[in-house]
């Protein structure tokens, strides 16, 4: 992989040259989970002629009554309930730029974002892939447009979110202590950086810190312990809402797509959900202190 090609990131949809069509989805899936901006997985899959639009016909259901997030957000707050990191003090908050005032709500917003947007989109994610690989459940499709409560979602983060630089406006050295977080074989660069950490690039020293507590997690095999648990949780999950889809449509199961949904499904979002979860629960322990 050059150079260029490792520091680029993927592709992604997001502005004001995006389609309409892409844009009324983009809406419908940020009302569903009470998030102010689309995931990268959609970002990228609205890329590739059909995808998205495919994507969201065959889970759209799920989103709109509520299903996979009443799901996926209890198991995201159980796994990372169990001092993932400690508590930001007051001085290290400080330090960050985040010791109150207009940043802090940013931040504060921005983790609220993710940490609704990512168990959802994992979960869901999962339940396709497996889909694609068995035969339809007799009856499935009607099973899924069956009678639900009414979903009634979060509002969206009261304040704008931390910026998003691009992947490749961010300098080397962020990009290789990034490349600290994750599983698998960490000497070469990975080229898809998660959008979380993108916003909170612009508070260096919090990655610092994400990192002075995480990589050796990492590099211990303590983190892969943590998501293999939670893995096994929301594979368990999809079992149950794969049942519920219909025959999944051509275009998802084009080798290239399915290659971007398991990447993201087993490599770019679990240590996000784990990680986005406890770093909110790190800076709330922190906040409640200052108040005493």
């Amino acid at each position: 992989m050059s150079d260029a090609a490792s520091r680029a990131g993927l592709p992604e949809q997001l502005g004001a040259q995006t389609p309409a069509p892409i844009q009324a989805i983009y809406r419908e899936l940020c009302l569903s989970c009470g998030v102010a901006m689309p995931a990268l997985i959609f970002r990228t899959l609205a890329t590739r002629p059909g995808v998205l639009e495919a994507f969201w016909q065959c889970l759209g259901p799920l989103y709109r009554q509520g299903l996979l997030q009443q799901s996926a957000w209890p198991l995201a707050r159980q796994a990372a309930a169990d001092g993932l990191l400690p508590a930001l003090q007051a001085g290290e908050l400080k330090a960050f730029g985040l010791d109150g005032g207009h940043m802090l709500d940013r931040a504060l917003a921005t983790l609220d974002n993710y940490n609704r947007a990512n168990p959802v989109n994992w979960l869901a994610l999962l339940s396709l892939l497996q889909a694609a690989r068995r035969t339809p459940a007799p009856g499935a499709s009607q099973a899924l447009n069956a009678a639900e409560p009414a979903w009634q979602p979060p509002a969206p983060p009261a304040c704008e979110l931390l910026p998003l630089p691009a992947a490749e406006d961010l300098d080397a050295r962020t990009r290789w202590l990034l490349n600290d977080l994750r599983e698998g074989d960490r000497r070469e660069l990975d080229p898809v950086v998660p959008s979380l950490y993108r916003h909170l690039s612009v508070c260096p020293g919090l990655l610092e810190w994400l990192h002075l507590h995480l990589a050796p997690r990492f590099a211990d095999g303590r983190m892969s312990a943590d998501l293999h648990r939670l893995r096994q949780d929301m594979q368990q999950e999809a079992s149950a809402w794969a049942q519920r889809l219909g025959p999944v449509p051509g275009v998802l199961l084009a080798a290239d797509v399915l290659g971007t949904l398991e990447q993201f499904a087993r490599e770019v979002i679990p240590p996000m959900v784990l990680i986005g979860t406890a770093l909110r629960q790190a800076m709330d322990a922190g906040l409640r202190q200052r108040s005493l």
